[in-house]
Parts: structure tokens; sequence; C-alpha cells
């Protein structure tokens, strides 16, 4: 259980302030404070990072982690003659094949 300043509407008059009901917003950079112990510090202090249950599949690559494998992939690979296009174009067609089908999961 956490204490956290939140940012919310409130209405003041002479008489005093009353908060409205309804939304209230916060975020990593906000103060909390741990109820049980009273630690505190930003939210962003007491973000757990949460491991994959195991035998779960590896998160997909990013585009550029695609681009560095499909490089690396490209680089170690047999050349292969093509006529109809030159060795720039036949490589960077390659990359670009190589780079989509490992963003979506695909080719190894």
């Amino acid at each position: 259980m956490f204490r956290i300043e939140v940012t919310t509407m409130a209405t003041v008059t002479d008489d005093g302030a009353e908060a409205e009901h309804g939304g209230m917003d916060w975020d990593e950079t906000s103060y909390a404070e741990c109820a049980n112990c009273l630690e505190h510090g930003k939210l962003s202090h007491f973000t757990a990072q949460v491991e994959a249950p195991p035998g779960s599949p590896p998160p997909a690559p990013t585009l550029l982690e695609a681009l560095q494998q499909a490089v690396a992939a490209l680089n170690t690979a047999p050349r292969f003659a093509v006529p109809s296009l030159d060795t720039d174009s036949y490589r960077i067609a390659a990359l670009c094949d190589l780079a989509i089908a490992k963003a979506k999961g695909g080719a190894q």
C-alpha cells in the first residue's frame, strides 16, 4: 500500500476547499511513500521489474535490434548473383526482407 501525491481538481471558496470527485493524476515522478515502512521518494523508486513466466517466448526484437541482426546475418551469408539487380540493391532488398520478417517474429 502506497500513499501517492496526486493532482486533482478542487472547488475553492472563502469558506474552504472541497475536492471534486473524479479523476486524479500521478506518474512515475510523483512523490510516494510506503504506508508500512514510510520509505519515500519518487514513485518510480518503488516500481518492480516484472519477469516473464517460465516458458514464455522472449520479447520481440525492436526494429533496431532486427536490423542489427539482419546486417549480421547478411554479412555472414553466402553471396548469390542476381543478374537483374546490382549487388547493393540486392543487399538492401535482402536486408529489408529479413528485418521485416524478424520484426514480425518470423525468420531465423
